[in-house]
């Protein structure tokens, strides 16, 4: 039987230093990561050019980042509710920008209804095992 899952992709949202991701799902529903990554991805909220003097597209002071995914997944994904700290010894480990620079997190998630059974990661994709009405549902996303 061939079952058809719709996932509404949530928006994208930036979290600044001492903010916390908290992701949220209904009961019965379960938290899948879609994006999540750590630095100083643009001017926005977080970052703002009046405030900041070191404003430059060099890659190192604003469009330097860590894809933590594959970190937002471990932590969330299955789960109904989650919450990760701005910053957090792991995001602090990837230092994708210049460590004086402020970074900020960004992420996005959605809720699904089922059974989370496991993540595996092998090169490039990530599977998420699911069961929806009793049937087993593999679903496979690319990372960026």
């Amino acid at each position: 039987m061939l079952m058809r899952v719709v996932l509404y992709i949530g928006e994208v949202v930036e979290y600044c230093q001492l903010e916390t991701f908290s992701a949220r799902c209904r009961h019965g529903d379960v938290i899948v990561m879609t994006t999540a990554r750590f630095g100083r991805m643009r001017v926005g909220k977080c970052i703002d050019s009046g405030a900041d003097s070191i404003i430059k597209q060099d890659g190192k002071t604003i469009g330097c980042y860590a894809d933590v995914l594959e970190y937002a997944d471990r932590t969330c994904s299955g789960k109904t509710s989650c919450d990760i700290a701005v910053p957090n010894r792991h995001l602090l480990s990837t230092r994708p920008c210049f460590a004086q620079l402020t970074m900020y997190f960004e992420a996005a998630y959605s809720c699904v209804s089922g059974e989370f059974l496991q993540l595996i990661y092998s090169s490039s994709v990530a599977y998420a095992g699911f069961y929806y009405g009793g049937q087993h549902c593999p679903k496979g996303r690319k990372q960026e």
